[in-house]
């Protein structure tokens, strides 16, 4: 089945990376809510809770190039708003200026190809592509 995101099937498209990186994140969901935090050691729910940030900040990327996409496809006029960082804030509940940083992530793959891989790669967090698009404008 095609769609916005590519093939479904095949696995390629346009959003087959983020779609990898959606399961890993999901494994990581799946695995915490399968254990019992009770039982865990002090040093094993420091990882645990380092482990959830990194996937948030790997999340919010993800949202951030499913707005890109809906940006390109002014999918945001079906929803009654002009932008997708509109529809985030007023339907997902999230700041304007979360919601514009998350786009600002997503926009990175183009703008700072690098920035992208090192985000994907748990390697920085989305105040680093932040802090590059200010300094690019």
């Amino acid at each position: 089945m095609d769609s916005l995101a590519g093939n479904f099937e095949s696995g390629f498209g346009l959003l087959a990376g983020e779609r990898v990186v959606l399961g890993e994140i999901g494994g990581l969901i799946d695995r915490v809510a399968g254990i019992d935090v009770a039982g865990l050691s002090r040093e094993e729910f420091a990882d645990l809770v380092a482990d959830m940030a990194a996937e948030s900040e790997r999340m919010a990327a993800m949202v951030g190039r499913f707005m890109e996409l809906g940006e390109r496809a002014a999918c945001a006029y079906t929803k009654g708003e002009r932008t997708m960082i509109g529809v985030v804030n007023t339907r997902g509940r999230v700041s304007r200026a979360r919601a514009a940083s998350m786009r600002r992530a997503g926009r990175a793959e183009y703008r700072f190809p690098s920035f992208h891989a090192a985000l994907m790669g748990r390697r920085i967090s989305l105040a680093h592509v932040d802090l590059m698009s200010k300094w690019a404008r």
